[in-house]
């Protein structure tokens, strides 16, 4: 089975050979390596030729800047794979992580695997690994399974029969959007090892905006409008039901709130919104430990007037 690895890069002159060192390196070796450059400024394209020199399995695209998502769908639409990966392109895999999960696929019959991450924040490494299988968006939607992009591997059937993209539109949670809509058509299968390093580096600056400066573009208004197009998903209208309580009363009220906090906004500058949003934050036992944590930072929130 031949696995396409799509990786989008920009301005990414300084970990570039080591992120794709890290995919040369895979013990499964039927791979395609799709980087694609993003307008870049720096030597990224200069390093692409050279890496695609240095083995046939890399193929460079090179595009005007059109923003991470469009780089991904690029590399979607031009993959030959029957199974679909992705890597930021200042990450890294692990040795086995390509075999790890072809052989899972092949062995359970899913078609979609996830596997387990190490966060590396200054030389600090936050482990994670997880083995529920089937039906878990419920379970990712609230956090209980902090799977990252780098870490699923999909048949491409599923993501092309499907028609399903990166929104280019969103300026956050494109990632987290496009793979709700993978688990409301799939269950899971996952491999209980670390397998990626997902490297937090400089703090972006994205977050700085109202979430609502488009009400039609929000990531997760966008997921409710899936839901509604009543396609052949796996779940029953109550587990859908569930689903939707869970957006509303944890991950829209989480995202806003940390946002409220990051721009240091005060109780009383919010608009309805985001005020009617956070009050409907409800604790959920799939993740009792996070339901702590932004309970306390709405109360953090309410206090400063």
């Amino acid at each position: 089975m031949l696995v396409s690895v799509i990786i989008p890069c920009y301005n990414s002159e300084k970990y570039l050979k080591d992120t794709v060192e890290s995919v040369l390196m895979q013990s499964y070796e039927m791979l395609e390596i799709i980087l694609i450059d993003d307008g870049s400024e720096d030597n990224t394209w200069d390093i692409i030729r050279e890496l695609k020199a240095k083995d046939k399995r890399i193929k460079g695209i090179k595009q005007n800047n059109q923003g991470v998502s469009a780089a991904r769908n690029k590399g979607i639409d031009i993959s030959r794979g029957d199974l679909i990966t992705f890597l930021d392109s200042d990450d890294i895999y692990e040795k086995d992580k390509v075999l790890e999960q072809v052989n899972k696929i092949k062995e359970s019959g899913k078609r979609v695997c996830y596997t387990g991450n190490k966060y590396v924040f200054k030389n600090k490494e936050i482990e994670h690994v997880y083995n529920l299988d089937g039906k878990i968006i419920e379970y990712y939607i609230v956090d209980s399974v902090m799977i990252h992009l780098n870490d699923w591997m999909i048949k491409s059937e599923v993501i092309k029969n499907n028609n399903i993209r990166f929104n280019e539109k969103f300026r956050y949670g494109e990632d987290v959007n496009f793979f709700m809509k993978i688990l409301m058509l799939e269950e899971v299968i996952s491999v209980n090892k670390q397998l990626t390093k997902y490297f937090i580096r400089n703090t972006s600056s994205s977050f700085n905006f109202s979430i609502r400066e488009n009400n039609e573009d929000n990531y997760i208004s966008d997921f409710k409008g899936f839901i509604k197009e009543n396609r052949s998903f796996i779940y029953s209208k109550k587990e859908i039901e569930k689903i939707e309580r869970a957006l509303d009363t944890f991950l829209l009220p989480r995202v806003i709130i940390q946002n409220i906090l990051y721009c240091n906004k005060k109780f009383s500058e919010l608009n309805d919104f985001e005020k009617d949003s956070i009050n409907k934050f409800e604790f959920n036992l799939k993740n009792l430990k996070s339901s702590i944590k932004f309970k306390l930072l709405y109360l953090k929130l309410r206090l400063k007037i």
